[in-house]
């Protein structure tokens, strides 16, 4: 056994040793931080949010009974409580105290807008066929 084959070995476990440290060093080093800040909602989209949801929930779903598989598209505040107005068009009178402002309506529609279908039949039922759209090839 000469000099070169007995160093063999340990060049192999000092470069695997090295290897390791590197990978360690590599995962102890902070990540950088993204430039994008987090929305969070506002106290007044929180709690339109918290009425939106309370009207399906005992005690108020038994005023709603008929639509509570229907979407709640918006809410008027009354004195005594909102009015609510479903997907079917039907409204219902829920004894829900709110602090909103009495007589404003608000929107339980928190989803991004309406995006534009491909044509008259697409399968996608969250879409609006625009006649007038003609998209070109670049997507605009």
């Amino acid at each position: 056994m000469n000099a070169t084959q007995a160093a063999k070995p340990f060049r192999i476990s000092l470069i695997f040793i090295g290897g390791l440290l590197i990978l360690g060093l590599a995962a102890c080093t902070p990540t950088p931080s993204s430039n994008t800040t987090l929305h969070y909602p506002t106290e007044i989209a929180q709690h339109i949010r918290e009425v939106c949801t309370l009207v399906f929930q005992e005690p108020y779903w038994e005023y709603v009974s008929p639509s509570r598989k229907r979407r709640l598209l918006r809410f008027q505040v009354e004195s005594w409580g909102i009015v609510a107005v479903f997907a079917d068009q039907r409204s219902y009178q829920v004894p829900l105290p709110t602090h909103l402002r009495v007589g404003e309506t608000y929107s339980c529609n928190f989803g991004s807008g309406v995006t534009p279908c491909a044509s008259k039949t697409d399968w996608d039922s969250r879409c609006e066929f625009d006649p007038d759209r003609r998209p070109d090839r670049f997507g605009s």
